[in-house]
């Protein structure tokens, strides 16, 4: 079932506006957001901010609603923000700045959790708070974390997976490091049998997916993304000249890599493991794909649900956020939505549910739910925080200016430039 679609209230669009212009993009948030569920009277929903739903079957927005028809007295109403990750940011920082009274409970990725916990915008959130808080993933409970107190709870969390065409790599061994499938993918690339094709895709655009990308490249080849030491300058310079040389795809996110992918344009391709229930609905490429946890460490990614320091819904809101990340709905976003889950026990079942989604929408169960079930945790066993620090943000787009321009352009990167800015970064 398709949730209700609401379109923004004149007093909402006209707290975006000053939201938006104080993060510096205007009215860009206001014509972009949408809302969704069967909110009550104005003033008394839980007012919750979240990225675009991204997965097939609209199952996050499906939760949403059967909360509402359980709970009138504290309905939740849905804003999605589209757009880069960068932009929900920004946005989020700006309702941070502004002190926002706005939502109540607002998601963001992992990566911001130093940046908005210090900026007072989220109220601690207490362990006696949390819901059999032994459940999670100890190192995906930590992405909520700073300085030791919680202050967020994961609701979905991400670590990569490496997408291969097994009908190329036959009985070879699977490459271990980043270097080695780049160079592999380059050998294998002659036998797609078409132009344009190269070995390895990732997600190398101007955006925080080149980020998350040089990071893992550095960490396959032991080096130090703080520091940028010799090993992560050969990891970064290895970027550079296997996208020069077209054996890296270049401007590609998280949905072009797909694209690339589906259309038998790469050998390998690092993504999250949503895109595994994109791509195995073709019955074609099916028959041809495999894969495995990235065999080098992936990034930690994720989304965390905080309570808003200035709502007046704190505990209909903790009620919420727990409700979110409760096992039966971490089963039913994992099996019929590829949402990673943040508890252990999720990555047992095998089904998903026949009640809820959007039935047009919603893909047949995956094939092999067992062996990605095996794959997702085993990549987040191993998977790794971004720099847990309040300048993360800067640290990114300081890192990803550098290397963009590189690949962009046959400039050489000024290595010695970059370590002097990243260091200016931590004071």
């Amino acid at each position: 079932m398709t949730t209700e679609r609401i379109g923004i209230s004149r007093r909402k669009a006209m707290l975006v506006g000053v939201v938006g212009a104080a993060a510096g993009i205007g009215g860009f948030l206001a014509n972009e957001r949408r809302t969704y569920g069967d909110g009550g009277s104005s003033g008394k929903n839980i007012e919750l901010l979240m990225g675009e739903e991204i997965s097939q079957g609209e199952r996050r927005r499906e939760i949403v609603r059967r909360w509402n028809t359980n709970n009138s007295d504290k309905r939740v109403l849905l804003t999605e923000m589209p757009g880069a990750t960068d932009n929900v940011r920004a946005e989020v920082v700006a309702l941070a700045s502004t002190r926002s009274r706005a939502f109540d409970v607002v998601a963001v990725d992992v990566a911001w959790t130093a940046e908005v916990a210090a900026s007072n915008y989220f109220d601690p959130f207490p362990e006696n708070d949390l819901e059999d808080p032994h459940g999670f993933f100890p190192g995906v409970l930590k992405g909520g974390q700073y300085r030791g107190e919680q202050y967020t709870v994961p609701f979905a969390a991400d670590a990569a997976l490496l997408f291969y065409r097994k009908d190329l790599v036959g009985d070879d061994p699977l490459p271990q490091t980043f270097m080695e499938a780049v160079a592999r993918g380059a050998e294998y690339k002659r036998d797609l049998g078409v132009d344009g094709g190269v070995g390895f895709v990732g997600q190398f655009a101007d955006y925080e997916g080149l980020t998350v990308n040089i990071l893992e490249a550095i960490w396959s080849n032991g080096g130090d993304p703080l520091e940028i030491d010799g090993n992560a300058e050969n990891a970064i310079r290895n970027i550079v000249h296997s996208v020069r040389n077209s054996s890296i795809l270049r401007d590609t996110d998280e949905q072009r890599s797909i694209k690339a992918f589906r259309e038998g344009r790469a050998v390998f391709m690092r993504n999250w493991p949503y895109a595994y229930h994109q791509l195995f609905g073709d019955r074609a490429l099916r028959d041809r794909m495999a894969f495995v946890a990235l065999p080098w460490p992936s990034v930690l990614g994720g989304h965390y649900l905080g309570v808003v320091r200035y709502s007046d819904k704190k505990e209909a809101a903790k009620e919420f956020i727990n409700n979110m990340a409760r096992s039966d709905q971490q089963d039913e976003l994992f099996t019929c939505a590829g949402y990673p889950p943040v508890r252990t026990s999720s990555y047992d079942k095998r089904a998903c549910p026949d009640e809820g989604g959007n039935s047009e929408d919603a893909p047949p169960p995956p094939p092999d739910l067992g062996g990605f079930a095996a794959a997702v945790k085993d990549a987040m066993r191993h998977a790794r925080l971004r720099p847990q620090k309040t300048w993360y943000s800067q640290y990114s787009r300081t890192l990803r200016r550098h290397v963009f321009r590189a690949l962009s352009s046959d400039v050489d990167l000024d290595f010695a430039a970059l370590r002097r800015e990243l260091r200016g970064l931590s004071g």
